[in-house]
């Protein structure tokens, strides 16, 4: 298992993710208890290369330093599950995952587990009757094709890898328009909107792309959340 540098500044939370990641297998290491955000940071920064992945909470990695390291190292990081503003600014920094505290395990363990894992090409996604090509850059519905876009392709080909998850505005923006500001927020509700009119075109009978509001956007709504009686109920 690859080595994972954990930093938690609440000890008791600390020490449940430190004792249950060795458990399943992973080599954890921590950083000095009296170390502050700038110690940290330099720390991580002189030996980023020797871990697969990094666990931290956000005050100890917002700042300049974040950009810089995310590039080198997976970063996966913690924030209150209040603070919308910490997650966006998380996100903004170049986090590739954030995780609300307090979390469930069985979440932190998968979470790093998809983080640290072999990172496999994948050229197809389906999910509930769309099919994303991703090499002949097409998109279909229930094998009717879709003409899109390649801002609209590339915006649904990133929510098609988890339809569920409510995508941050900020991290879409990143990925898609590799914007690090929420001023193109416009630019991207503009193409979601475009993007729910083809999707709910072809298959009028699901919620397509609901817009949770001050959030981000979501491909589909999960199975267990009841569904609105109508696009317009969806989004409103």
């Amino acid at each position: 298992m690859p080595d994972l540098l954990i930093a938690i500044t609440d000890p008791a939370l600390q020490s449940f993710a430190c004792d249950n990641l060795t458990a399943d297998g992973y080599r954890v290491t921590t950083p000095d208890p009296d170390s502050d955000r700038d110690t940290f940071q330099q720390h991580l920064a002189e030996h980023a290369e020797t871990f697969a992945g990094v666990v931290a909470d956000g005050d100890l990695l917002v700042g300049p330093a974040l950009a810089q390291l995310a590039p080198r190292v997976p970063i996966l990081g913690l924030a209150p599950s209040t603070d919308e503003l910490a997650i966006v600014r998380l996100f903004q920094q170049g986090a590739q995952d954030v995780l609300r505290t307090p979390f469930a395990y069985q979440e932190l363990y998968w979470r790093v587990r998809r983080l640290t894992g072999p990172k496999t090409r994948v050229s197809r996604i389906e999910a509930e009757g769309l099919t994303v090509g991703l090499d002949e850059r097409r998109a279909y519905i229930n094998d009717r094709s879709l003409e899109l876009t390649a801002i609209e392709f590339k915006l649904l080909a990133v929510l098609a890898t988890a339809p569920t998850r409510c995508f941050p505005k900020d991290e879409l923006l990143r990925t898609v328009w590799s914007a690090r500001s929420l001023g193109y927020s416009r630019t991207l509700d503009s193409h979601a909107c475009r993007l729910r009119r083809k999707l709910t075109d072809a298959d009028p009978s699901r919620i397509w792309m609901q817009n949770v509001w001050g959030v981000g956007y979501r491909l589909m709504l999960p199975v267990q959340e009841p569904e609105a009686t109508s696009v317009r109920e969806a989004i409103a």
